[in-house]
């Protein structure tokens, strides 16, 4: 088991570490001590050599099943042969943090194939002799296996309880068609929702689904206050930002979010982690069968926004697969406008095309890492939407990537 676990790995002190040694915490598959990191070295092969090294050590990590490894800290021998037992905080000596951390980005970056998730986390404990050990954490990987790619390398390794090793053509192929199956999984469990939500709305509707990829032991737990007043700030799609006219309610699947005059919008919250929101279309007879894109659009984008709060606040976990899916759209068209209610209706655009599918999904992503930028997450699942209806991307978003809606020329 990680050392650490449940504790953030900025939070981890020298005493923390030091306890590692007064308790004779031996390495394991989730942990490992290496004595010294040695990224830069003039000699052009030893530096190659050594961030090969630390490649191999990372990957193995997040191919196994995640944990932390500690640089600066040494193991005791036995007949000059390593124990696994850790000795003492030698520590790494470092001039300039900043540039030694984006020094382990760049490797990272540049010498792994798959890359590794953006929830690798990296931190340097100050040791009082002025020098540090660098602390890295690599959860479980949704994407591996990966593989080791600096300097011409094509090596897959994998953490065990006595090191690394090279990882067999039968591992390789079983981490290939774990993360497979968790991706199906996700799905079926998505269509079997989406069958009940088809049946409520008649066929005409939209929704978001967000899946964990890895099943836990951990149910959420509806009687503890701080998880319960966090999911009473889940927001609706389509409401404003007062939510002034949701209700909130325990249900069979955990805990259910809705609006008071459409019980149709809402948002339900899984005790095992999975989290949908759903909705259907305000389509108008005089509409000339346009629906809003900025109304569909903000209701989508909330459910991103939301779901990924919901992962940073440690509400359900994560990676997990994002699913949209609209569906009952044939012959519709987007009307590219905001509208609401009675509000500049005459300024809605008349667009030419109309989707010419009646189900659009599903359009997927995931999240990886839980500090990482919704508009990242929400730009793909848009953009296929409006290629359905014959258009070359979302609008709604600006040169930076930023999501910022509608705007008048």
């Amino acid at each position: 088991m990680e050392p650490f676990a449940g504790k953030r790995l900025s939070d981890v002190t020298e005493a923390d570490l030091q306890s590692l040694i007064d308790n004779a915490v031996a390495e394991n598959v989730h942990l490992e001590y290496k004595q010294s990191l040695e990224l830069k070295d003039p000699n052009k092969d030893k530096a190659r050599n050594n961030r090969q090294e630390f490649l191999r050590d990372v990957t193995a990590m997040a191919n196994a099943g995640g944990g932390i490894l500690l640089f600066g800290i040494s193991e005791k021998r036995q007949e000059q042969a390593k124990t696994g037992l850790p000795e003492a905080l030698v520590g790494i000596e470092i001039a300039n943090e900043h540039a030694y951390r984006q020094l382990i980005d760049q490797v990272l970056r540049d010498g792994v194939d798959e890359p590794l998730p953006g929830a690798v986390e990296e931190h340097l404990v100050a040791l009082s002799s002025g020098k540090f050990v660098l602390a890295i954490r690599c959860p479980k990987s949704h994407r591996a296996p990966h593989m080791v790619t600096l300097g011409g390398l094509t090596e897959f390794r994998i953490r065990t309880n006595t090191g690394t090793e090279a990882m067999s053509t039968a591992q390789i192929r079983d981490a290939v068609l774990q993360g497979e199956s968790e991706v199906e999984r996700a799905k079926l469990w998505c269509e079997g929702q989406e069958t009940a939500i088809a049946k409520a709305l008649d066929g005409k509707y939209w929704a978001v689904f967000y899946v964990p990829l890895r099943r836990g032991p951990r149910l959420l737990d509806l009687t503890d206050k701080r998880v319960l007043e966090r999911l009473r700030k889940v927001r609706v799609p389509g409401l404003n930002e007062s939510q002034h006219y949701a209700s909130d309610a325990f249900c069979f699947e955990g805990f259910r979010r809705l609006w008071q005059e459409l019980d149709q919008e809402r948002v339900t919250v899984h005790r095992s982690g999975q989290v949908v929101y759903q909705g259907n279309f305000s389509i108008r007879d005089n509409d000339d069968g346009r629906f809003s894109h900025w109304m569909f659009e903000s209701a989508i984008r909330d459910a991103v926004y939301d779901v990924v709060g919901l992962v940073r606040d440690s509400i359900v976990p994560w990676p997990g697969q994002v699913a949209l899916v609209l569906a009952g759209v044939r012959g519709l068209s987007i009307a590219r406008g905001e509208w609401g209610f009675e509000r500049r209706r005459h300024e809605l655009d008349k667009w030419p095309h109309r989707f010419d599918l009646d189900r659009i999904g599903w359009v997927e992503t995931a999240i990886l890492d839980p500090n990482e930028d919704p508009d990242v997450l929400l730009r793909p699942l848009l953009d296929v939407i409006w290629n359905a209806a014959n258009y070359p991307g979302c609008p709604g978003f600006n040169e930076s990537g930023k999501y910022i809606g509608y705007r008048e020329s």
